[in-house]
């Protein structure tokens, strides 16, 4: 099996800026992780709109968003995230979050968004389910 790679991206905002950042650290299937942070509101929807089509459009069969540094998502956000289950779909793929806060989860369970997707406990949960590796943590700016 051929080497792959996560491609681990930060999607979050500080006084405004867009933060995305890259590592590449996989052995196995294509596997792409989204870390979202902050809040995804109307501002930050359009920019994980279009990195999470993107990622679709390419060869990424299991996308993983986490969201253990989320505080804050609107309808907007949720709404995002299904279209991007939609995607994933049409393709034969999957996509799974990795969510620990119990204020998010709860908002999930209340829209009842819960059933549509997998939670995973981490990312290397979500690599070792799709027969993959974690190598050694190696960060590079794009």
């Amino acid at each position: 099996m051929g080497v792959s790679r996560l491609i681990r991206w930060r999607i979050g905002y500080d006084r405004g800026v867009l933060q995305i950042g890259r590592d590449r650290r996989v052995r196995g299937p294509e596997l792409v992780a989204l870390s979202v942070g902050g809040e995804l509101d109307v501002a930050g929807t359009a920019s994980l709109q279009a990195k999470g089509l993107e990622i679709v459009a390419g060869d990424c069969q299991h996308l993983l968003i986490d969201l253990d540094t989320l505080l804050h998502i609107d309808s907007r956000g949720l709404g995002t995230f299904v279209e991007l289950r939609q995607k994933m779909r049409e393709k034969r793929g999957t996509l799974s979050f990795v969510c620990n806060n119990p204020r998010l989860r709860r908002l999930f369970h209340l829209t009842n968004l819960e059933r549509l997707f997998t939670f995973y406990e981490s990312v290397s949960h979500f690599v070792t389910a799709h027969g993959g590796e974690l190598a050694a943590a190696e960060g590079e700016a794009l």
